[in-house]
């Protein structure tokens, strides 16, 4: 079969802006998957610990033995009024401070902060119910203390927060806007270049699938471009060389499905065109 004239190429800029958000994509991608391996990494194996840096308010949560009872019956949440009420602590952090924000059923939520000249290292801290007569059987915690945020990112247990000093969430959510721009370019330019090709008579395969007989295409070009059933449509490479011929066994408005036998070379990103008659 010979040559079959070229298609109109799409204009340079748009050729240039395909092949530069294809690389942004991919890259984007990988940088989502690596960030959604780290936040889950860090989750399920890395401990999150109670922790403070000189100078500064960290908001820690924890959880006690069991619910707080807020006084209705059951365990609500209760906001900083009655948390600061219900919950007292003890700690042996010299210029440790504690100010409980909230309580959910067993969980607690506080700001610590602590003073400046409050020595570096790993200190007790227990929360327990204001009145309770086992306190001492609430869980003693761990909480480390910091000299500066560097110190406390190189314990981190994420790879993103010890190297680049922020939790890889903000990664994720950062990469959303420009990866869905992409996107959305990208079928811009597609958009383009199948009406080029439609102009022609020339169409996508939409589907390749192997059969145990033979290939089978879903293909771009149905009944409103003239296309019939026992068709035949050429097959085009992608410099457009036509490299096979397939019969189309059914066909609907505007898609057909054609078969090839299965020694064919055709792939997924060929071309179809209807073959003239005569």
């Amino acid at each position: 079969m010979a040559r079959l004239p070229d298609a109109p190429r799409l204009p340079r800029r748009d050729e240039l802006a395909w092949k530069g958000l294809t690389w942004v994509s991919r890259a984007l991608l990988l940088l989502l998957v690596l960030a959604l391996m780290d936040t889950v990494a860090g989750g399920f194996l890395g401990r999150i610990p109670l922790q403070v840096v000189r100078g500064e308010a960290e908001y820690l949560t924890a959880q006690l033995n069991k619910p707080v009872d807020v006084g209705t019956g059951f365990a609500l949440e209760t906001g900083p009024e009655d948390a600061g009420r219900l919950l007292d602590y003890r700690t042996d952090a010299v210029g440790l401070t504690l100010t409980f924000v909230e309580v959910a059923g067993r969980d607690w939520r506080a700001l610590a902060s602590v003073e400046q000249d409050t020595p570096t290292g790993i200190y007790m801290l227990q929360v327990f119910r204001r009145g309770d007569a086992v306190a001492d059987k609430e869980p003693v915690h761990d909480l480390r203390v910091f000299s500066d945020q560097a110190a406390a990112n190189s314990v981190a247990p994420t790879f993103c927060q010890r190297q680049l000093g922020f939790p890889p969430f903000y990664i994720l959510f950062g990469i959303v806007p420009p990866l869905a721009a992409c996107f959305y370019l990208s079928f811009r330019i597609s958009g383009r270049r199948l009406g080029s090709l439609a102009a022609q008579g020339i169409a996508p395969i939409y589907r390749l699938t192997r059969r145990k007989q033979h290939w089978e295409l879903l293909v771009g070009l149905g009944s409103m471009h003239g296309v019939t059933v026992g068709s035949s449509l050429v097959v085009l490479n992608r410099n457009k060389n036509p490299v096979d011929e397939a019969e189309v066994d059914t066909v609907e408005r505007d898609t057909a499905h054609a078969t090839l036998p299965l020694d064919s070379k055709v792939q997924p990103d060929f071309l179809v065109m209807l073959k003239p008659r005569g």
